[in-house]
């Protein structure tokens, strides 16, 4: 009996595709029970595909004589979860969506089954066994190894569906799993009843490393789209209304135009493409590297504090990519009232409300971390180091 130890995380790329494959074929012949059309059997397949790659997961295998009798997924960020794997396949999610609304409710109903009580984010997935091929003692080996990478992974608890087969459920009483009440109904899982247990969370556990691939991902995520109508139908056009009355200042002040036509233009739609490109990479380390989203009202919090990438160098770097944008449109409409007065205010006002409101709640949540970090990290103006 051998146990492979999540080595789809820790990149062994060969028993990742060995692992992987055969996980997948365990699924297809398990779905072929049911007597699902092959059309739905195949969307099913690539979401499992997709949730096997996700970063959020951890997968145990359980081997004998070459063959796999036994496997534990379990994620640490059951919220997450879903938003991640459309981001890995956006359009067969959406396809699947019109074709399968049932199904597709079924599984959203599955992935945000609320398992968790008191901020239980950590879930046991899928929990598998070959009948006859797996004792308890191997199980509860099995189970142990899946919640020992949760823990790594900086997860404090773990809840757990009731699962079918008594050998499965005789693992989770031996690896102290308590029963207790689930939190709401769900369609997928009507059985109000979640099995869970404490773990010893490693504080030290940092998220990645992540590839530019992933971090492109992010375009797909909720956390992200959730906050595209914000900037495309109040933050833009609120931001242009106001360069429209700069201009207005700039004729009865009889001012000159910043810069000629076509070379406004010019400056404008490169100083838009610079405060895109800055946003975008701010808000995936957020959302990867801090397991949350950009705008707490609209998307969750920040689990983690994010101190790399641009985050190294200043505390918000969004704003200075809000603002070289803004920059951009004062080019673009001419106005040296916007770009000389207009700017200056708004700039004063985010200064202001990210230092008394967010850095508040930023020392509320992380404590003593933040503090350490708000005195070694700039607002605003990087420090540049010899």
């Amino acid at each position: 009996m051998a146990l492979h130890k999540n080595s789809i995380l820790e990149g062994n790329g060969m028993i990742k595709t060995w692992e992987k494959r055969d996980i997948e074929a365990i699924v297809a012949l398990q779905l072929k029970q049911h007597h699902l059309s092959p059309q739905l059997q195949t969307h099913l397949c690539g979401i499992y595909s997709a949730l096997l790659d996700s970063p959020l997961i951890t997968v145990q295998v359980l081997e004998k004589q070459n063959e796999i009798v036994g496997y534990a997924i379990a994620t640490n960020d059951s919220k997450r979860l879903p938003s991640d794997i459309f981001s890995r396949m956006p359009l067969k999610a959406v396809k699947m969506l019109i074709r399968y609304p049932v199904i597709a409710k079924q599984l959203r109903s599955l992935f945000r089954s609320r398992l968790q009580r008191h901020n239980c984010d950590a879930e046991i997935l899928d929990f598998y066994a070959t009948e006859g091929q797996a004792d308890p003692a191997e199980l509860t080996e099995l189970l142990n190894a899946a919640l020992e990478k949760l823990a790594q992974m900086g997860c404090s608890s773990v809840a757990s569906a009731p699962l079918n087969a008594p050998e499965l459920m005789q693992a989770l009483k031996s690896c102290d799993f308590q029963a207790a009440e689930r939190e709401g109904n769900v369609i997928a899982l009507p059985s109000n009843e979640v099995w869970q247990r404490e773990l010893c969370a490693c504080a030290d556990y940092v998220p990645g490393p992540f590839t530019m691939r992933d971090r492109l991902r992010c375009l797909w995520r909720f956390e992200f789209m959730i906050i595209l109508p914000l900037y495309c139908l109040i933050h833009i056009p609120f931001a242009s209304y106001l360069a429209y009355w700069g201009t207005r200042l700039d004729s009865r002040l009889g001012l000159p135009q910043v810069l000629p036509y076509p070379w406004n233009i010019a400056v404008m739609i490169a100083l838009l493409i610079i405060g895109a490109i800055l946003l975008f990479i701010s808000y995936s380390y957020l959302i990867l590297e801090g397991e949350g989203g950009p705008v707490p009202p609209y998307s969750s919090k920040t689990r983690r504090l994010v101190t790399t990438g641009p985050y190294a160098y200043v505390r918000h770097p969004s704003i200075i990519a809000k603002l070289i944008g803004v920059i951009g449109l004062g080019f673009g409409f001419n106005s040296w009232c916007f770009l000389l007065v207009i700017i200056p205010i708004l700039l004063c006002w985010s200064y202001c409300w990210n230092r008394h409101r967010q850095d508040t709640d930023l020392v509320k949540v992380f404590g003593e971390e933040y503090l350490r970090y708000r005195r070694e990290v700039p607002m605003l103006i990087p420090r540049w180091k010899k």
